[in-house]
């Protein structure tokens, strides 16, 4: 019997939408559990935030996967379609459905350089490919998907409330607390 994989249809890129975005680590294994895998996570977040200049709304660092929810920055994505028609880059054709991957390609590289080169595991495969995607189209949506992610550590009984979980951006979010976190999220008009 043969298995049928389906595709998954691709990231698409739509100017003004904000994404719930998910990247699992390769066999579930818990790298963010060690609480030094973390930082990693959370500079790299704020280092692709600032070079493909999306704005990040919220965050949180499970075990095993990340969530986070960004908006996508029209100039960046235009820069983007630029820069591959002008080279004649393999994105050329169809950046819409590329630039998002682009983005998650180049920090899942990056954040498993440096969590394999800590681990001194190379080479280190740390992420399944690919990554999961949700576009949100309204302010009820962008709540829900908020509330989504920083109800991730509850649900995994990691912790009581959401409050007690020290990887994520409700204690900004919702509780107006900036003072020694690790990443500040940004705002948007919605």
């Amino acid at each position: 019997m043969t298995k049928h994989r389906t595709r998954r249809p691709p990231h698409i890129y739509e100017p003004g939408i904000c994404y719930l975005v998910t990247t699992n680590t390769a066999h579930d294994e818990p790298f963010f559990v060690d609480r030094a895998n973390t930082p990693v996570v959370c500079a790299d977040l704020d280092f692709y935030r600032r070079k493909f200049d999306f704005k990040l709304i919220a965050h949180v660092i499970m075990p095993n996967h990340i969530h986070f929810i960004m908006l996508p920055s029209e100039a960046d994505f235009e820069r983007f379609k630029q820069d591959q028609t002008a080279q004649g880059g393999k994105y050329a054709g169809a950046p819409e459905e590329y630039y998002l991957s682009k983005i998650m390609e180049d920090m899942k590289k990056h954040i498993s350089h440096e969590v394999g080169s800590r681990l001194h595991r190379h080479p280190f495969h740390m992420w399944l490919p690919g990554f999961f995607d949700r576009p949100i189209f309204d302010r009820d949506g962008l709540r829900r998907a908020v509330d989504y992610v920083h109800d991730n550590p509850v649900k995994a009984k990691l912790v009581g409330e959401s409050a007690d979980y020290p990887f994520s951006s409700y204690r900004q979010l919702v509780l107006g607390q900036l003072d020694g976190l690790p990443l500040v999220m940004d705002t948007i008009d919605w």
